[in-house]
């Protein structure tokens, strides 16, 4: 995301009575990596009054080493951030991590107030998990990530994705060295895009 052509659009927006609520940043994208400058970002939301939600479900899994977090300058910023576990850590499909600054604006969003699913939990000091979501019932997900934690634990993960990562290199000097292919992106983490030449 180009930070001029951002500011641009939200003053065209303000000048039209518009008004801008939202912005998405990616940090690391999935089909190629790609990392957007939420440290500008996340300061034209914060002065604009906007919500930054950072989308990291793939780059921001590289994280768990500390040389790769630099990447991720700004993120402190968001409002919200998502990461899929699954896209670099070993867990199964189908799970995420999401943190939100404010957890108390999407709870007052998806929360029911229907009388049979009331047990007065501001009364009785109890966390209501189903207000964090449309549905009132969720999948037990929690324990794709604790097994994978407890089995490999912090250093076994880096391992594993510093090794990742060392194959992406070794396949990205690979592609290098045939002529018929050209590299398409900056290799950081595990991702390598690359094109034929046409000839």
């Amino acid at each position: 995301m180009r930070v001029d052509l951002l500011a641009k659009a939200v003053s065209e927006d303000l000048e039209n009575n518009l008004v801008p609520f939202f912005v998405m940043a990616t940090l690391g994208t999935t089909n190629c990596a790609a990392f957007d400058d939420v440290q500008s970002i996340g300061k034209l939301c914060r002065a604009k009054n906007m919500w930054l939600h950072i989308d990291g479900s793939y780059g921001t899994n590289a994280f768990i080493l500390p040389e790769m977090r630099y990447l991720g300058n700004g993120m402190e910023l968001a409002d919200s951030i998502n990461a899929n576990a699954g896209k670099m850590l070993l867990v199964n499909n189908d799970s995420a991590a999401m943190w939100i600054r404010d957890s108390g604006i999407l709870e007052k969003t998806m929360s029911a107030d229907a009388l049979y699913v009331n047990n007065d939990s501001e009364n009785n000091n109890t966390r209501e998990y189903r207000n964090y979501g449309i549905a009132l019932g969720r999948r037990l997900r929690a324990f794709k990530f604790w097994f994978v934690f407890r089995s490999y634990g912090l250093s076994g993960l880096r391992d594993y994705v510093r090794r990742m990562m060392k194959m992406a290199k070794v396949f990205e000097n690979l592609v290098r060295q045939d002529d018929r292919f050209e590299i398409a992106n900056d290799v950081l983490l595990t991702v390598v895009c690359f094109r034929f030449r046409w000839v």
